[in-house]
Order: C-alpha cells, then sequence, then structure tokens
C-alpha cells in the first residue's frame, strides 16, 4: 500500500538495530556462544610452517635483490633484470 510509505517511520522501526547480513555469524567470534576450538585453529598452520622452516638452511645470497616495477614490485636478481622475475 502506497499510504504507509507517506507517514513517517513509526519508533520502533527508526531505532531498530541492523545487526548487517553477518549477524549469523557473531557467535563464533566472542562471548558464551564463542567456537570452543578458536584458540587452536591456527596451531597446525604454525605447525607446519615451524617444521618446514627448520627443514631448510638459509643464507644471504652474494647478490643483491632489486626490485622490478611492472604492474607488481618483483624481486630479482641484481644484475639479473634482463631475464625478468625470478620467484
Amino acid at each position: 500500500k502506497p499510504k504507509r510509505w507517506l507517514s513517517p517511520l513509526p519508533d520502533n522501526v527508526r531505532e531498530a538495530h541492523d545487526p548487517g547480513i553477518y549477524a549469523s555469524l557473531m557467535n563464533f567470534f566472542g562471548g558464551a556462544r564463542a567456537c570452543i576450538s578458536q584458540v587452536y585453529h591456527g596451531q597446525p598452520t604454525k605447525i607446519f610452517l615451524a617444521t618446514l622452516i627448520r627443514a631448510f638452511t638459509f643464507s644471504r645470497s652474494a647478490r643483491d635483490i632489486e626490485g622490478l616495477m611492472g604492474n607488481t614490485l618483483t624481486p630479482s636478481m641484481e644484475g639479473s633484470s634482463t631475464f625478468g622475475a625470478q620467484c
């Protein structure tokens, strides 16, 4: 009915709280209904990275790394920019 749009909104509608489109997901973020495993969700990734990093030996290159500008900044070994990106 078009008549309903001609009068001002009622107070209860005007002051209503809009929780947004992700309101149904808020129970996993915090409070009494938070996901009980949220403390542990990143732990497998951290363990994997720690194991992976321990398996490699890291050292500095004899040449410096320079940035090649294109659509993105791309790392390249100094003096070998004619070969393009080496990543």
